[in-house]
């Protein structure tokens, strides 16, 4: 059940992003690593910057 805890984890960090919160803001509100949350987000950029998300 780990993966089902880290995506709803990944959900709250979408919400939160997308509400316009920085990775140290996020960070601050869920008790989440930054370093985590900042991989995170540039999965979803990609190298370009493209902003996809599998999902």
């Amino acid at each position: 059940m780990e993966g089902g805890s880290e995506a709803c984890l990944e959900r709250e960090v979408e919400k939160l992003r997308e509400a316009g919160l920085s990775a140290e803001e996020i960070s601050t509100r869920t008790g989440l690593e930054v370093g985590w949350i900042e991989s995170l987000l540039a999965l979803w950029e990609g190298p370009a910057g493209e902003g996809e998300r599998d999902g």
